[in-house]
């Protein structure tokens, strides 16, 4: 019946905004009438309500603009501990620290900032987190790769802040040295787009790889969190999560 679904008619924030979210009323019975099940994490939806939220009229350009918002609240939560750090011995911690400091979460698909906490919390702190939390290592194994929201939170209030800021700076400098090792020595030839990106792969390219079917590798910023949805694989970083069409209609 149409008539139990949750509904709004002329809400006052002035717009509708939904991403996969757990979008039901808090006094829907949920219990009563099983919708769903499954949702996404929350950054993306609570990004769009950040941004419209922030405008007193909403144009097609800003539209197209968030549709392709590359901003992701993990990113920026994760950049603020790293901020927090206090200063040590170790040189590449510190190159990262600095390089994290004007970070504002914008994983561009130009910007080394962006490769270095994506590279840092995929293949480094959220491995040795779960590590942490889950010492058993046949129970670990059910776990990876971890859900984000869950983890960021006990990462954020349920460790020892001296542990915590441990295994970050243990992981920082791991991620920065990988960063090099992948990348060359200059920070400013890591721009996110060089490790994340789309391929097309055609479905004979490997009966002739010389021949030019294949459309890509192309540079892409954004991420999982991040309203563009950009997903990838965390060993060749290559997206498997994206947009075919995107529509702004007036």
């Amino acid at each position: 019946d149409p008539g139990t679904l949750p509904r709004r008619i002329d809400p006052p924030e002035g717009y509708l905004a939904t991403a996969n979210e757990m979008n039901l009323p808090p006094d829907f019975p949920a219990e009563e009438r099983k919708l769903g099940f499954e949702w996404a994490e929350p950054w993306r939806a609570r990004r769009i309500r950040a941004v419209l939220d922030g405008q007193s009229r909403h144009t097609l350009e800003q539209s197209c603009a968030l549709q392709g918002d590359d901003v992701s609240e993990p990113a920026q939560r994760l950049a603020r501990l790293v901020r927090a750090l206090p200063k040590g011995a170790d040189a590449d911690v510190e190159a990262a620290r600095i390089l994290l400091s004007p970070f504002d979460g914008s994983l561009h698909e130009n910007s080394a900032a962006a490769a270095l906490i994506e590279l840092f919390w995929v293949r480094h702190l959220r491995p040795a987190l779960l590590e942490a939390l889950v010492p058993d290592a046949q129970t670990r194994r059910f776990l990876p790769p971890g859900d984000t929201q869950s983890l960021m939170e006990r990462l954020e209030m349920g460790l020892d802040p001296a542990a915590r800021d441990a295994l970050l700076a243990r992981t920082l400098g791991a991620a920065f040295r990988e960063c090099r090792t992948r990348m060359g020595a200059d920070s400013d030839s890591w721009p996110w787009g060089r490790l994340h990106h789309a391929l097309f792969a055609h479905p004979l390219s490997s009966l002739r790889p010389d021949a030019g079917w294949n459309v890509g590798p192309l540079a892409v910023g954004g991420a999982a969190a991040s309203v563009m949805h950009a997903e990838y694989r965390t060993d060749t970083f290559r997206l498997t999560h994206g947009a075919s069409v995107r529509m702004v209609v007036d």
